[in-house]
């Protein structure tokens, strides 16, 4: 719309309400000549029952709707505000549960070192214990065989003197 329609409507509110000086009068007339659109409008909004329907149309208020337009929108807001809150929560739990489980897997990863058992040897006696994979405890020194088999296979050769056993390799030669 364009700023002299703004100016007539602002010339026929004076108009309705006795303000209009003899210039802005001038302007209303020369408005009001110009079409018989124009005049038709004048006669349409002055004219004494469409004033009173636009009073009626005002203090009418549709009191049902507007509360049921009002708890609408704060239901739609109390239900983002739960949202918000529970993905709140969510992303705390799961914080705690994924650096739980990082510091669980940490625990678990890390060797646990048995502690072993130290015997006094002194001086002039033989006294020598093998422990094996196996959890078994073997005393050298009252051990009368020379050879002794490992569950893997492994042989670990006894003498009086020392121990021995082949290298464990960690490595499988892939063969073509």
């Amino acid at each position: 719309m364009d700023d002299g329609f703004f100016d007539i409507v602002e010339l026929v509110s004076k108009y309705m309400t006795g303000e209009l000086t003899g210039a802005e009068r001038e302007s209303l007339d020369n408005w009001l000549s110009l079409s018989e659109d124009n005049r038709k409008w004048f006669h349409e909004v002055t004219e004494k029952e469409f004033i009173y329907r636009k009073r009626q149309e005002l203090k009418s208020i549709d009191v049902k709707g507007g509360w049921k337009a009002l708890s609408r929108k704060r239901a739609k807001e109390n239900r983002r505000r739960l949202g918000i809150r529970a993905l709140k929560y969510a992303c705390v739990f799961i914080l705690l549960v994924v650096s739980s489980m990082y510091f669980l897997m940490q625990r678990v990863d890390r060797e646990e070192i048995i502690p072993v058992e130290s015997a006094e040897i002194l001086p002039g006696t033989s006294r020598a214990i093998l422990y094996m994979a196996n959890g078994s405890i073997i005393d050298l020194a009252n051990h009368d065989r020379d050879s002794l088999r490992e569950l893997d296979g492994t042989i670990i050769g006894l003498d009086g003197e020392s121990i021995t056993y082949p290298k464990i390799r960690n490595y499988h030669p892939i063969h073509d």
